[in-house]
């Protein structure tokens, strides 16, 4: 009977290995570096730019934040900075320095955050969608401009007419600094 019982105890002992073993496998990872950046989003205030539109809620007195306690005060547009800091699951993102207004939608997709400058490739500005090894260098302020005319939506594909209408003329009158790998 006790060498039943042992048989027993070691299949299932097995059994639980392999399945930790599967599930491990199996489980999707955690990127390090998302988790660097929810770090440095977490630690302090940071500026950013919105490059879609986003809903910001007035959070109302209370220790806990909670489906009742939000009142829609704002809404940020592509291309308006704000400072944001992420302040975990359940309050989403503070904006603005202080703790009464937050965001609620908890991934990185609507912002980019602050650089002096910013490279971006001109597959991305003229509609090709393809890495054409030709970027222009922005400065801040000229980013934002993009970013409010919504050329950097993933949502939003830029057309041969928005090329021609709205990039090409800002790019002209920029005369960004080039770089062709």
């Amino acid at each position: 009977m006790k060498k039943t019982l042992l048989k027993k105890i070691a299949l299932i002992s097995v059994g639980l290995m392999l399945t930790g073993t599967a599930g491990s496998i199996v489980a999707p990872t955690v990127n390090a570096v998302s988790q660097k950046t929810y770090t440095k989003y977490s630690r302090k205030f940071n500026k950013v730019v919105a490059l879609r539109p986003m809903q910001v809620y007035k959070v109302h007195p209370g220790k806990y934040a909670c489906y009742n306690r939000y009142t829609k005060a704002y809404v940020l547009h592509p291309g308006d900075t704000a400072w944001v800091r992420h302040r975990g699951v359940d309050w989403g993102w503070t904006v603005g320095k202080s703790y009464r207004y937050c965001i609620l939608k908890d991934n990185f997709s609507w912002f980019e955050g602050y650089e002096k400058y910013k490279w971006i490739d001109k597959g991305l500005l003229d509609g090709s969608m393809k890495d054409e090894h030709f970027s222009y260098k922005f400065t801040w302020k000229q980013f934002c401009k993009l970013c409010s005319l919504n050329v950097l939506n993933n949502d939003y594909l830029v057309t041969k007419k928005d090329w021609r209408t709205k990039i090409r003329p800002l790019i002209e009158k920029w005369k960004p600094e080039t770089e062709k790998d």
